[in-house]
């Protein structure tokens, strides 16, 4: 059973013994809401606001009822009257920054979380909505403080910790990941939850050269994702995961080819390779990754034919260019290499990706 379902079965429980209990209901019916349960969710706050007219949390339901919906101007209006009614509610302050977030206004998305650290200065769940908001807006000193005053609080709460680490990353702090993730991921962290962590600290990993270490983190994200937790075939089964999941283990594969690569374990960098282009057979990124290998073990003829490949199929990517001409000079085609950077440069100027 799902954390999820867990949830979802406690709160329809827990309604059903108390159909009387405004917060108990306005709970059920938030949970329905996010379950795409839109019509209950309304009868439910429906009745808690024929009781209760004043009630922020219900008002503050009715607004991620009317999100759901996509009623964005009777969502808004409900927002507001939530906040003004209780802006210290911390489930009033929660659904009000989904709102904002889920309707594009980072401005109030900001401006609700500052409100909530400052009502609630030890809520650690609005610490961390706090630190992973200022991450994604390029403000990394604001998360890694939020993130420090968080795990001061609860030096357990591994999702802050998640957060730390992807600050890190994008800030290029490299060791710093590596010192974070070490703290954090350990053989109870395999599950799908922990994969983009493992991930990042194997992109850590590669950025400073330690391919062997970038190897294995990269196995364990696959594995993690992997239907049937191997890391040998891949996956044709993980449409099961979400879109972002799906990339992760796309990425950490194709990493993890490169990495072999760069340990000169050329046989399992196109082993994998090839294993990824029998379930995706035009997957762009592994047919360049192996026309780079081959450029560079001097096996130039099947890397032109992959480039070759590449550009047939969507000639304004620049990338592709510069791989041609440098394996043509190194098969001493210099006048076919002028030839390529030529047409790069025509492909350069009206916009190649």
């Amino acid at each position: 059973m799902s954390i999820e379902q867990f949830h979802f079965d406690n709160a329809r429980a827990a309604a059903r013994l108390e159909p009387g209990n405004g917060h108990i209901l306005t709970t059920y019916a938030i949970i329905l809401a996010y379950k795409k349960k839109t019509a209950v969710a309304q009868q439910i706050i429906d009745r808690v606001l024929k009781a209760l007219p004043n009630d922020a949390r219900a008002h503050a339901a009715q607004g991620l009822i009317a999100l759901e919906r996509g009623d964005l101007d009777f969502a808004d209006s409900e927002i507001e009257l939530a906040v003004k009614l209780n802006g210290k509610d911390p489930d009033v302050n929660s659904l009000a920054y989904q709102f904002y977030r889920k309707s594009i206004n980072p401005k109030m998305a900001m401006s609700t979380l500052d409100r909530w650290v400052r009502v609630r200065p030890t809520d650690i769940f609005a610490l961390r909505n706090r630190a992973d908001f200022s991450r994604v807006d390029d403000k990394f000193a604001k998360s890694i403080a939020d993130c420090k005053a968080a795990l001061a609080i609860n030096p357990k709460y591994d999702d802050v910790r998640v957060v730390l680490i992807h600050t890190l990353s994008d800030m290029k702090d490299y060791k710093g990941v590596i010192q974070e993730g070490s703290k954090l991921l350990s053989k109870d962290k395999m599950s799908p939850p922990f994969a983009h962590t493992w991930e990042r600290r194997g992109d850590a990993y590669a950025s400073l050269h330690e391919y062997k270490k970038a190897i294995s983190d990269y196995t364990n994200a696959i594995k993690i994702l992997s239907s049937d937790h191997g890391d040998t075939k891949y996956d044709a089964s993980i449409v099961h995961l979400d879109s972002f999941q799906q990339q992760i283990y796309l990425r950490s594969w194709l990493a993890r080819c490169n990495m072999y690569g760069k340990i000169g374990d050329v046989t399992s960098a196109m082993k994998n390779i090839d294993a990824l282009l029998l379930i995706l057979p035009k997957e762009a990124g592994a047919v360049f990754l192996r026309a780079r290998i081959n450029m560079e073990n001097a096996q130039y003829d099947a890397a032109l034919k992959d480039i070759d490949k590449l550009i047939a199929s969507d000639p304004d990517v620049a990338e592709w260019y510069k791989i041609k001409a440098q394996t043509l000079r190194k098969m001493g085609k210099e006048t076919d290499a002028v030839k390529v950077e030529s047409t790069l440069k025509s492909v350069l100027r009206f916009g190649a990706r």
